[in-house]
């Protein structure tokens, strides 16, 4: 299930709709609206509400690649395609969400499992450092960034080589961290980086 959030509500009735891209072979970042690659039918339509879910099973199941392309679109004005919907960049908690559903009719149990791997169309932003401070024996500082499956903190005492002192799984950000400052090295080095 594609769920969506608009951003606002439009002021007419519209029906929103969604197809399956007939190629995999575009960019984010170099996409214009010239070169958009084509799209077939509509695979489902809604009107546009509070939040918006699209059943996209059908599409799904033809990407044999791993890839999945779709296309929105206001299927009432084609040539408008007046949407507007939230997106990762611009508010995390409301971008688009694909919800995985199973399918043998039976509630997944503690033995039960599958597999979902989810590819990052584009590299993720390097995490922000903030709020850096050294207080009552402890070195501690904050991390922000894109919402990614993990998070890690790093340490060097020569910039070169990198040990991992702290993994979090899917933090809410920003998240603290902290280590008791031991006083020992001349030099330490920190930093935080993300995984897709």
């Amino acid at each position: 299930m594609l769920r969506l959030n608009p951003t606002t509500l439009p002021p007419v009735a519209l029906v929103h709709g969604v197809a399956l891209v007939n190629t995999d072979a575009w960019e984010e970042l170099s996409l214009t609206w010239n070169d958009r690659p084509g799209y077939g039918p509509l695979v489902a339509t809604w009107e546009p509400q509070v939040a918006a879910a699209a059943d996209v099973s059908a599409a799904a199941r033809t990407a044999t690649n791993g890839l999945l392309s779709l296309a929105l679109m206001a299927t009432n004005d084609p040539a408008a395609n007046v949407l507007a919907y939230w997106s990762r960049e611009g508010d995390a908690n409301l971008g688009p969400r694909l919800h995985l559903v199973s399918t043998n009719g039976s509630v997944l149990s503690a033995t039960q499992s599958f597999w979902v791997t989810v590819t990052a169309p584009v590299p993720l932003l390097p995490p922000r450092m903030s709020l850096l401070e050294l207080s009552d024996g402890q070195f501690r500082f904050m991390v922000a960034g894109e919402t990614a499956p993990h998070y890690a903190v790093q340490v060097s005492t020569n910039l070169t080589d990198w040990h991992t002192v702290y993994t979090t799984n899917a933090p809410l950000l920003p998240f603290s961290w902290s280590e008791v400052y031991q006083g020992d090295t001349a030099c330490q080095f920190y930093r935080a980086v993300a995984s897709p």
